[in-house]
């Protein structure tokens, strides 16, 4: 049984006299090329590597990391599920196939 990384994260946040934006770059809080975008919002299961982030409500990543702030995320490297919470959405980065999380 291979054992499932999960890595919390800090995304960066940028705030004025309009709102915050919480922003996602290759090169920052992600290792890798962002290659597709997903919007969750039903329990969902996602292969490959990428990184969660909890735009509304709350995620449950891999049965064992709870987000709730778009300042956190969770980046996966061998697939994983999602639980978003009820009226929750989730943004799912996915990762270039040939990429990996280092």
């Amino acid at each position: 049984m291979t054992m499932m990384s999960l890595n919390r994260i800090h995304i960066p946040v940028v705030s004025d006299s309009r709102g915050s934006l919480a922003f996602i770059e290759q090169g920052g809080a992600v290792p890798f090329v962002p290659s597709s975008v997903w919007l969750a919002s039903v329990p969902s299961r996602f292969d490959g590597c990428g990184a969660v982030v909890a735009l509304r409500g709350s995620v449950t990543v891999g049965g064992s990391l709870t987000i709730g702030d778009p300042s956190e995320g969770v980046l996966f490297s061998d697939g994983c599920d999602i639980v978003v919470s009820s009226g929750g959405v989730a943004l799912v980065v996915g990762a270039d196939v040939s990429g990996g999380i280092g």
